[in-house]
């Protein structure tokens, strides 16, 4: 692997934006305790896999695109409301994370297949292959 691979920069560019959305929830001194209560939340979006692949990848990549979150810490910041500050970093981070560790956008062929790569699951679950 290359530092110059795309795939690699983009996870380093994942990495860089978790770094910071940690850094500045815990600069703005929001609850630990909530983070770790709500980092898992936007994984609830994986539920559009019941229905199909198509409809859960495309569940799935709405709830863990950047856009979301961004736009969620701008309202926050504009109108001084600390829970959409707290919930946005929250957000931004879970994303960043998962693309941190290779987890990408998913195509709509398999959970597995991924924009940063095709992955395999740590468990054998036939609903996300």
């Amino acid at each position: 692997m290359k530092i110059t691979e795309p795939i690699i920069q983009k996870r380093l560019e994942a990495t860089a934006v978790l770094i910071c959305s940690l850094y500045l929830y815990h600069y703005f001194g929001f609850s630990w305790l909530f983070f770790a209560l709500t980092f898992a939340l936007p994984d609830l979006s994986l539920l559009g896999y019941l229905k199909s692949k198509s409809f859960g990848a495309f569940t799935y990549n709405l709830i863990h695109c950047f856009i979301w979150p961004t736009l969620l810490l701008v309202a926050g910041f504009t109108t001084e409301t600390a829970m959409a500050q707290q919930l946005g970093l929250v957000w931004l981070s879970h994303c960043a994370f998962d693309r941190t560790i290779g987890w990408g956008l998913k195509y709509e062929d398999s959970f597995c297949h991924t924009d940063l790569g095709t992955r395999q699951l740590p468990i054998d679950a036939a609903l996300l292959k």
